[in-house]
This record gives C-alpha cells, structure tokens and sequence, in this order.
C-alpha cells in the first residue's frame, strides 16, 4: 500500500483530506511515512486548532461565524476548527445586527457591547457578498431550520423574523449543535434572557419528542451550566430562566451535570416539559424563585440515576427558599432513591422548612446509599421529641400518599388526589416518623452501659435523647456529615446541667463508638461553633476530635483544621473563575470547596488561635488552654 500511495504527487494527496471527515486525518497521515512526510501541514493545523478552538465562546461574532461555518463543512480542512472545539462560554444575547458586536467585560463582570466596533453584516442580508450569501444559504437549507420552522407553533414567520432581525439566539444554537466533540456548555449570568438557550431547548425537545436523530453537538454534550454569576458587588434582581427550559436540557441523552440558576416559573405547566428518564447524575439548582409542589416533584422525577442533588439558597434575603423540606421528601420516593449519595442544601440560613429548620432527617434514612449529608441540629431535636414525647406517633405505620407524600394519618382521611394532593404548599404537613429500631424512646446505651432517660419535667427532651437520636437517626452508609445550627432550643430541647454544645460532642463520640456507621470519614461542626453572641472561655468538641483520632474519623471543628476539606466531596458551584474566555484569573491552587456554600473559597488561618476569625468563637485564654491540652 505504502509503495501505492507513494507514487500520488503532493497536490492529491492533500484533496484527498477535502474529502475526509477530521477523525480520520491523523490514521491517514500515519497510513505510510510517505503519507506522514506529505501530511506536516495537515497535523500543524490541527495542532493550531486545538489551541486555539479549545474553548471558544461567542465574545466576538467573527468567531461564531467561522465556527458555523467549519460545523457546516463536516469534512475537510475547514472542518476541523469545530472538530477540535470541547467548550463554549455563551457572554449574551444580540438582538439586532447592529448589535453583532464584541462582548466587553469589565474586571468587575459588567458585560456590554463594543461601542468603538462596526458590526458584522448580516449572514442573511441580500446585500452581502458572494461568500456571506454562502452562510445564508447553508443556514437556510439546514434541515434543523427546517426542523424548528415546521414545529415552531406552526408558523414559520416567528423563525425567519429573529434570524432576519438579527437575533444571534438560533444562528448560535444551531452552530452549537452541530460541534462534534462539544462537552461542556456555558451561559454567563445576565438580565437579559438567552435566546440561544430557548432554541437548544426547542431543538431538544422536537428531537426527543419526535424521535429524530440527535444533532451531533447534542449527543456529545455532557454538562452545561446557566446563569454562571459574574459580578460579585451586586445581585442581578431581574434575570431568570424558566423551567421549560430546564426540562428540556434534561432531555439530552449524554447529559451528566447541570447547573442551573435564577429558575422561575413561566408557565403553571411547565412541569409538563420535565422527562422522566434524564441521564443526569448531578443536578445543581441555585437561587430557585419558585415555591410550586408540582414543579419540584417533577425536577425530583426527571433524573433516573440521580448521585448528586444540590439546592443552594440565595443570599438575598428577599429570596428566602421555603418548604425545603419537599426536596427530601420526593427525593426519598423518587426513582434515583437507589442511586442518590450526596443530598446538600447550601446556604441553609437561607431556607427554611414548613414545619422544620429545613427537612425530617428521618426522610434521608429511605435514601438506602446515601453518603454526604447536611442535618440542622434543630431538625434533630425535632425528631427526638417526636420519638421521646408520642408513643402512637413512634409506633405506627407511616402511611404518606404516593402522589404529595403528606401523611393520609394526618390529613384525617385517604388522600384521593385532589386539590391538596396536587397543591399541598397550603397544607401545614406534619412529620410522619416511623418506628425506630433499638432501645426504648426513653433510654439510650452508650459504650453497652443503657441509662433510664426520661422526658424531664418541662415536657422537653434531655440531653441523653438528643444523643441516642444521632446514633440511630442517620443513614448508616454515611461518609460525609455536616451539622449546622444551634444547640439550644428552648421549644424543645433542655441542655439541664451539661455545658453548651457537649450534647452534641457527645452525640458525635456516641456515633463513633457504637460502630453503626462503618465508613464515616469527616465530621464537620465549625458551623455550629460560629454561632455565638460573645467569645466562649472553652473550646468545643474536645472529646469529638479526641474520639474521631481514635476511629480514624476527621472531626473538622474551628480549632481542629489539620487540613482543608476535600473538594471532591462536594460539588462546587461554578464562578466567574470557570469562564475561560473572560478576563478573571485563574483561582489559587490551595483554593477549596466551602462544604456549606458550595462557593470556591480561599484557605483561611487552620485554627490559629490568634486572629479576629479566631477569637470571635473562643477567647485568647480558651485557645491558650486547648492548645496546652493538644500539646500534652
């Protein structure tokens, strides 16, 4: 063959490439060492390309061009430009053609149109040249125009006006799909709404719908995220993204990871567009502006093989999260009930649940694989009232409705699917707890030793009963437990004689010792100890971080940071440092994943003993004497 191909001349050889698909260009340059010789200017411009085209984004309109017209060509030496792209960063939206401008970016995030740049002609103009009508053509003679046109509230006219007036939405979102290596999709956080996203959306849904072949971006394309935050100085009040969408990016058959942030409502049935067979492992929803039962059930379904379930509330307290306790409610009766491992609720002083601090612990334990989770401890003297106060409640059979998951106990009667099955936001849920193995609900054994606690004589759990709650009230396939909140709790809980937070030091060495759960790794209680009006004069957690060297278990408390969390244990919530085409720097290497903000965070002072973070939580003479006891 080498002997063959050795007698073609150089100019054939390199038509021969015209015709070849850019997957198959290197296995023809190294074909014979002929063909290699022949095939230097080839391998240079895939090289160039991969550098170049790695990652591109739609900052300027120059290069969204080329892109679509390199995805077009499919073969030969002018498709390999979208042949070696894996990442786009989506800045904005033109409307108009005098708005096909370059996207300018501040260094504090602002984004705006060049003002000093003459835009590009319009690809659909009638006035262009020869080689700007090839794009017209192309665009016009796709079968994905065609596609969208015919299915588009069947009026073709709504398709042809954005594209003539200028709207860069459809000309991007056909471009994206047709990239065949793409795995990553980016849209950076704006007021305005991005129009490329709805078209992916009407792209997507049209082909699941309708079984038609997937574009080859499509299939390709494993994570995207919407709505990245950019401007750290200022909220963006009045941007959003609809739930249509959502569902419909969860449609695609390649996707693993989505983040998606600033959803609302747009339509009362926009769960109808949530599948229910989504390949989504992790699901990342920020900001949510929505409080509707039907729609979170729907997102909760849509995921067949559900890992990783994020909610993270706003940092604005006009967008309080409430009824967070539905997430874990439908997640404990969802399909991915066998597959979910991490269930994290970041920023919880932003949420709240409808009778809970956030949710029943006691739904996470039918999560049977379940490794990394957040519990407030409120929630957890909740649930030890429950346990320790109502024999009949202990003692029953939780009998919820398959549709709303209320308890039919506690709406008086079987629920039959009515109004209150499909809105129970106006219905005030009551924890459905069932019975729990182990020792009478007014005893707890510790070390084999069992000591008769009772309910005391204000009608409120003690301390021994918070402590049994946390050695049976949790999943026992846990890994990864962080507690948050605050100890005392006047509604139900009575510290009585035992300092402030040596309930829940204890609970933790109960925990360890009673060898229920296997493969815990980290304990996180710096949270808890942040929660003081005035500098404590004992440092907290002194016989946890004790008990968890014992065990093997890292107790991650405010004076115990050996080293920083592990970032791989939670999922990070992507910032303008991901954007690879904008002007931020790249974060520090010691950077790490704040485990209750899901945020990029800057490693702090490890416990120092000496700065204002220290000395907020426990005095100099505190520090003084736990480090004199550490050193011992």
């Amino acid at each position: 063959m080498s002997g063959v191909l050795g007698l073609l001349p150089p100019e054939l050889v390199h038509s021969i490439y015209d015709f070849l698909e850019p997957s198959y260009h290197f296995a023809f340059a190294i074909s014979c060492k002929f063909m290699f010789h022949q095939s230097g200017y080839i391998i240079q411009l895939h090289r160039q390309a991969h550098s170049e085209y790695h990652v591109v984004s739609d900052r300027s309109p120059q290069d969204v061009v080329h892109l679509f017209l390199s995805a077009e060509a499919r073969c030969g030496l002018e498709a390999i430009a979208a042949w070696h792209v894996r990442e786009f960063e989506v800045w904005g939206t033109r409307h108009e053609w005098s708005e096909w401008r370059s996207w300018q970016i501040s260094n504090d995030g602002r984004v705006s149109l060049a003002k000093d740049e003459q835009p590009v002609r319009s690809p659909v103009d009638n006035s262009l040249s020869e080689d700007d009508q090839s794009i017209r053509s192309r665009l016009s003679k796709s079968q994905l125009v065609d596609l969208v046109i015919s299915t588009v509230d069947g009026d073709q006219r709504l398709v042809v006006a954005a594209i003539q007036r200028g709207d860069d939405g459809f000309f991007k979102a056909h471009t994206i799909s047709l990239l065949p290596r793409l795995k990553v999709l980016k849209f950076v956080e704006t007021e305005d709404r991005h129009s490329a996203l709805s078209w992916i959306g009407v792209i997507a849904s049209r082909s699941s719908t309708l079984g038609i072949p997937w574009p080859p971006g499509f299939l390709a394309l494993s994570e995207v995220a919407v709505h990245i935050p950019i401007n750290v100085e200022e909220q963006i009040d009045h941007c959003s993204t609809t739930a249509a969408d959502l569902g419909n990016l969860l449609t695609l058959p390649g996707l693993r990871c989505v983040y998606y942030r600033n959803i609302q409502l747009q339509f009362e049935e926009d769960d109808l567009f949530m599948p229910a067979d989504s390949t989504v492992e992790t699901l990342m929803l920020d900001k949510i502006r929505l409080d509707n039962f039907r729609l979170r059930r729907a997102i909760c379904n849509a995921p067949s093989r559900l890992e990783s379930f994020v909610v993270r509330g706003s940092s604005d307290p006009a967008h309080f999260l409430d009824s967070a306790q539905q997430f874990t409610r439908l997640l404990s009766k969802s399909s991915s009930c066998a597959t979910l491992r991490k269930v994290l609720l970041y920023n919880p002083d932003q949420m709240r649940g409808s009778t809970t601090d956030l949710f029943e612990p006691a739904y996470i334990n039918a999560i049977s694989g379940l490794r990394v989770v957040d519990i407030c401890i409120g929630d957890m003297q909740v649930e030890a009232f429950a346990a320790a106060d109502d024999e009949r409640v202990r003692a029953r059979t939780s009998t919820l409705c398959g549709r709303c998951f209320l308890d039919e106990i506690d709406l008086g009667d079987a629920c039959h699917g009515d109004i209150r099955c499909e809105s129970p936001d106006n219905v005030d849920p009551q924890p459905a707890l069932e019975a729990t193995p182990g020792t009478p609900s007014n005893s707890i054994e510790v070390d084999g030793a069992e000591e008769a606690q009772s309910i005391d004589q204000e009608g409120l759990i003690g301390h021994d009963d918070l402590v049994r709650q946390f050695v049976i009230g949790l999943p026992e396939s846990l890994e990864v437990l962080l507690i948050h909140g605050q100890e005392e709790n006047r509604e139900y809980f009575n510290r009585g004689p035992y300092e402030e937070n040596e309930t829940i030091d204890d609970a933790v060495v109960a925990m360890l010792e009673s060898g229920r759960y296997p493969n815990l790794e980290v304990i996180y209680l710096d949270r808890v100890e942040r929660r003081v009006d005035e500098p404590r004069s004992v440092v907290s957690f002194q016989k946890a971080i004790a008990a968890g060297k014992k065990h093997g278990v890292y107790v991650f408390t405010v004076a115990n940071q050996a080293h920083p969390p592990g970032e791989s244990r939670f999922p990070a919530m992507p910032d303008r440092h991901d954007l690879k085409t904008g002007p931020f720097p790249q974060r520090g290497a010691d950077w790490y994943v704040d485990p209750y903000t899901g945020s990029w965070t800057a490693p702090g002072c490890g416990g120092c003993g000496l700065c204002d973070d220290c000395l907020e939580c426990y005095t100099a003479e505190a520090w003084e004497a736990f480090r004199n006891r550490a050193d011992d």
